[in-house]
């Protein structure tokens, strides 16, 4: 990857990414076999139209083979997917004959800003990222590794805002909101195809103050929000089931006692809030957030 400044204003900056990928997996007494490469690419152009503010342009590529997630076997929540209907000759050979990898896609368009004689920076982009050559799991069994092979596709698309710096000499502040909207474009399923995807949040914020009260004593909070969500399998339409959203509080303290050795406490979800971050298709399965905790920290370095 290589950045050049073209004029004073503008800069140009593109890479090229390969991956080998070396994959196998043995279930039911098949084993299944991929040697591929993976290329990727990011292209951008950055104009500084003030001394203290940009805009930027950015294009960049991603792909994921089929069976990218190692620790599950089922089609329907990331594991390797083989085509429905299929014989055991062809299955050994799915990678060649049915499979190409997904393809995600993201082109973002932002602006930078220096406030207050760059003690702030503020941020603002709105982004679009789409996923083609999705698999699919082909039956109502999330756990099946049966599936439709490249069939999928659906786009995540919104804005998100940031403010970030020295408020004064002694109080510093990090503040960001995101907007999402999800939609699946293209599916085997056709009568999915304009639902809103599962487990993404419309909305999502967070607040962090920090106060150096001394030079060696600093302490602080964050706030952070999530929106509600319906739940769903990875990378696949919503149902009517919903997660409620939820507000968390976090606290933390830190202390210097010297240029070598210093103690940090942080006090996580303070009102031991209940929350949820997924929930998966039945509804009944769910990650439950932290509960409240603590954690002591002792730094020495040398």
């Amino acid at each position: 990857m290589d950045a050049v400044d073209v004029t004073d204003k503008w800069t140009v900056f593109g890479g090229v990414r390969i991956d080998r990928i070396d994959y196998s997996n043995e279930n039911g007494g098949l084993r299944y076999a991929l040697h591929d490469n993976l290329t990727n690419y990011q292209l951008g152009t950055t104009y500084k139209f003030l001394p203290n503010a940009n805009v930027y342009l950015n294009y960049s590529t991603g792909s994921d083979f089929n069976g990218g997630e190692p620790d599950v076997t089922s089609c329907g929540y990331g594991g390797l997917c083989l085509p429905s209907g299929a014989t055991n000759d062809e299955k050994l050979d799915y990678f060649s004959n049915f499979s190409s990898p997904e393809k995600s896609r993201n082109i973002e368009l932002g602006t930078k800003w220096d406030l207050m004689g760059g003690k702030l920076l503020a941020t603002a982009a709105v982004f679009r990222v789409t996923k083609s050559d999705v698999m699919e799991q082909a039956t109502l069994d999330n756990y099946s590794q049966e599936g439709a092979l490249n069939t999928g596709k659906y786009r995540v698309q919104g804005y998100e805002l940031g403010l970030s710096g020295n408020i004064t000499s002694k109080l510093s502040a990090h503040a960001g909101y995101a907007r999402l909207n999800s939609e699946l474009l293209q599916s085997l399923n056709a009568a999915n195809v304009g639902k809103e995807m599962a487990n993404i949040a419309r909305h999502s914020a967070s607040v962090l103050l920090s106060y150096k009260l001394t030079p060696k004593f600093t302490f602080g909070g964050t706030y952070t929000y999530q929106s509600s969500k319906f739940a769903g399998s990875p990378e696949s339409v919503s149902n009517d089931r919903k997660l409620p959203g939820y507000g968390l509080i976090d606290l933390f303290a830190s202390y210097k006692f010297n240029r070598n050795l210093s103690a940090r406490v942080n006090i996580g979800n303070v009102f031991d809030k209940e929350h949820y971050t997924a929930a998966y298709t039945s509804g009944t399965f769910a990650y439950l957030g932290d509960a409240r905790n603590v954690r002591a920290t002792l730094n020495y370095d040398f």
